[in-house]
């Protein structure tokens, strides 16, 4: 790989891994949705409509949030494990570090191969540590899912269901 192949590819992880940090953003809003809104508007909402205004409107509300914002908020209306506190605090570091120091910090590694290919492998890390994170937030926040009815299997089911639409495509051509 010549050096410009390389600057892309570093270029490539970064956005990756701060699409990864957006992953784990949307993964605690809507888990916010489960934890605080529905229980606040059960009972109180009475139509479809309003049901969407009020899920759009708090969506965009925690939206506006930082990561570390987003993690506060959670962390102040469900328990989560020291591990799972601990990984998210960590991202929220890496996420941090990545959108506004890693340019200016790692700038002379541009310089050579090796020190782009150890940028890579550091941002390859970074993103496998949202991963991780991002799966066992998730994994923690299932038994909140699972007393609406949000199964694991039911919300992969919506996701299909959604990406389908989405994509305007059915199942057998998606595959390919």
């Amino acid at each position: 790989m010549n050096e410009a192949e390389q600057n892309r590819e570093v270029y490539a992880h970064v956005g990756l891994t701060l699409q990864m940090s957006q992953i784990l953003e949307h993964a605690i809003v809507n888990a916010m949705v489960v934890l605080d809104l529905v229980p606040k508007s059960t009972g109180d909402v009475k139509t479809v409509d309003e049901w969407h205004e009020r899920y759009d409107a708090y969506q965009e509300l925690q939206f506006e949030k930082t990561l570390g914002r987003l993690v506060a908020t959670v962390r102040a209306v469900t328990t989560l494990s020291d591990q799972v506190v601990a990984d998210l605090k960590e991202c929220i570091r890496k996420r941090n570090y990545i959108a506004h120091h890693f340019f200016r910090v790692r700038a002379e590694d541009f310089l050579d191969q090796s020190s782009r290919s150890r940028m890579i492998d550091d941002l390859v890390e970074i993103q496998e540590l949202f991963e991780r994170t991002i799966d066992a937030f998730e994994a923690a926040l299932q038994p909140a899912w699972d007393r609406y009815g949000f199964t694991k299997e039911r919300r992969e089911q919506i996701a299909d269901e959604y990406l389908r639409e989405f994509s305007g495509k059915p199942d057998s051509d998606r595959e390919r």
